[in-house]
């Protein structure tokens, strides 16, 4: 028994302590009896230590399970931050399975289109980028299938957000202008 409480192993203590309460049989009742000395004493750190074992299991099933929750959520979030720093949890922890594959495919999603995004803004909102550029960037998102809209996991996609203010000047009509035309 000694030697299995040692060892810190709990199917070993388990063990060991079944051992000892098997060849007790009922004199287990009563510790003043027993013949081995110091055997109370091992029988009760042995016990103890079994205890603290089972409930430091007990805490890392539930750290374990919170975890795993916590994955869940982020199955539909688009927080990169936050899914990044599940990855890097899942990593520590050496995780993986198809649920760790699947916010590690939409956190690549969702960095690509955040690519996308800002590209799309530099070449609608400003006056960089030539019309190659532009045709590139459509083509590589038809290619990626974002030309449909569902496609999209980024909230609201490319219209996400716009700028507060057009860096191309508008025209506004003469008030004496009736023709309608710019």
């Amino acid at each position: 028994m000694r030697e299995a409480t040692w060892s810190r192993n709990r199917s070993m203590i388990q063990q060991a302590i079944g051992d000892f309460e098997r060849s007790e049989g009922e004199n287990l009742k009563n510790q003043g009896t027993w013949v081995a000395t110091g055997a109370s004493h091992m029988y009760d750190v042995a016990k103890r230590c079994l205890d603290d074992l089972e409930q430091a299991q007990s805490r890392l099933e539930q750290a374990e399970r919170g975890f795993l929750q916590r994955l869940e959520d982020l199955k539909s979030s688009t927080d990169v931050a936050a899914l990044q720093s599940a990855l890097g949890e899942a990593d520590s922890r050496k995780v993986g399975g198809e649920m760790v594959a699947l916010i590690r495919a939409r956190h690549e999603n969702l960095q690509r289109q955040h690519k996308y995004v800002e590209e799309i803004r530099t070449y609608v909102y400003s006056n960089q980028g030539s019309h190659n550029c532009v045709q590139d960037l459509l083509e590589e998102l038809i290619n990626e299938g974002l030309d449909d809209p569902e496609r999209w996991i980024l909230d609201g996609g490319p219209r996400r957000s716009k700028p507060s203010e057009p860096s191309c000047p508008t025209r506004t009509p003469r008030s004496d202008d009736n023709s309608g035309s710019w």
